[in-house]
């Protein structure tokens, strides 16, 4: 239990930082900066672009490396010191780079850190939701706490990103050391295309249609509901809710994981993902939008959640940290290049709650549209097997 309880400590230390960019660093954009919605989202979209290069690069080193902590350590000081620069200046061009080298060297943490856990969990026989959750508690109250700091200026809270990025690569060193013996020439044996099979594949469209939401409204919410005239304490309080709600899937993931397929978990997940974007499309009311995100329990977690354990029992040992790195590409690249890049865009032509209703019936027609093909896989199966 101690060594599972450093794994909570580290995803505790991430999401408290990761609070700060996922949520506010758009609303420091519009507030401090000034720049427009366009602006907003060619900014943020710059991230993914280099997620692709970030987590091809260092998931395929990771592969290589007997213990993955140094590499997520190194970078997560690089993170903080990256944080560092982000006061510095209001220009435009000077943010675009600033934010490229900084998500190259930041987004391939959650993936490592992910593979290390869910390896973790299933040779201990442990829960890897209960491991996550540290992650959920630190987003939760980090978010009640920067809802107050950034009523009194959102620069402060770069100070609390920094610092919890530097305690987290510390946390890093601590993790337990994963006992395997991959070398470089048992990894080359393997060919990167296991990765491109039709169920990983699918499994990859699942994710995409699942996340492009959750980045959209992590992008854009916040300034909505500032434009809107809602109080800082209240914006907040809603991320709190989503968190708290998160804390409740992941306490009992380990028995929705034995009573749920995954398939049929992942395709209740994006049901879920339709109904709420749709209502999100369908108010303006910030007190409801807190409701709504009582609903996060059963939105892209559960997707992360069963798509990091499917990646576990069906992509080869020694192509774990890049089978995870794949589906972390398509959530952390692909997924939220889309939602940013042209939710800019679409933001300022059909408006905020019509991009809501748009990837609510996005996820709901992926749903129906994977659910049919997995259902005829199915099918095939059985007849062959008769």
């Amino acid at each position: 239990m101690k060594q599972a309880g450093k794994f909570f400590l580290f995803y505790f230390l991430y999401n408290t930082a990761l609070v700060v960019y996922n949520n506010y660093v758009p609303l420091y954009y519009r507030s401090v900066c000034g720049f427009s919605e366009t602006q907003i989202g060619t900014l943020v979209s710059v991230g993914p672009v280099a997620t692709v290069f970030g987590m091809l690069l260092f998931g395929r080193l990771a592969d290589r490396l007997k213990n993955r902590n140094i590499l997520m350590g190194i970078l997560l000081f690089l993170s903080g010191a990256l944080t560092a620069l982000y006061t510095a200046t209001v220009s435009f061009t000077f943010f675009l780079g600033l934010f490229f080298v900084f998500t190259l060297v930041n987004s391939p943490v959650l993936q490592l850190a992910d593979t290390s856990a869910v390896i973790y969990a299933t040779e201990k026989h442990l829960s890897f939701g209960v491991l996550r959750l540290g992650g959920s508690i630190g987003y939760a109250l980090t978010s009640l706490v920067c809802g107050y700091l950034a009523a009194r200026g959102t620069n402060n809270l770069f100070f609390v990103a920094l610092a919890a990025y530097a305690a987290a690569g510390v946390a890093a060193f601590l993790l337990p050391k994963e006992e395997r013996a991959v070398c470089v020439k048992e990894t080359a044996r393997v060919p990167y295309r296991a990765l491109f099979r039709s169920d990983i594949l699918l499994l990859a469209v699942v994710n995409f249609f699942g996340f492009v939401p959750i980045f959209f409204w992590n992008t854009f919410c916040l300034v909505h509901l500032t434009d809107t005239g809602a109080p800082r304490w209240l914006i907040g309080s809603t991320m709190f809710a989503a968190c708290i709600s998160e804390m409740a899937f992941l306490l009992a993931a380990k028995k929705i994981e034995k009573r749920l397929s995954v398939h049929t978990a992942l395709l209740v997940s994006l049901g879920i993902t339709c109904v709420r974007y749709t209502l999100y499309g369908l108010t303006n009311d910030p007190y409801v939008y807190m409701l709504l995100n009582l609903m996060q329990s059963g939105c892209h977690v559960v997707i992360s959640y069963f798509s990091a354990l499917y990646i576990r029992h069906h992509v080869p040992d020694s192509l774990q940290a890049s089978g995870q790195t794949f589906i972390g590409l398509v959530d952390y690249g692909a997924a939220k290049f889309a939602a940013n890049f042209f939710g800019g865009r679409l933001n300022r032509t059909i408006g905020y709650e019509g991009c809501m209703l748009t990837v609510g019936l996005m996820a709901g027609a992926a749903a129906l549209a994977v659910g049919f093909v997995w259902r005829c896989q199915a099918r095939k199966r059985k007849m062959n097997t008769v």
